[in-house]
């Protein structure tokens, strides 16, 4: 039972993950462009 528990924790974080991650990458495509700018310039 303890295996179902830490394997359902497990996958349930890997979508929480891959959810942030997605919303974060949306919103960080043009503040990453810009920083990249300002950095080179």
């Amino acid at each position: 039972m303890w295996y179902v528990i830490i394997h359902l924790t497990f996958v349930l974080s890997a979508f929480v993950m891959g959810y942030l991650d997605r919303l974060t990458r949306h919103q960080t495509i043009e503040p990453s462009s810009t920083v990249n700018q300002s950095g080179k310039g």
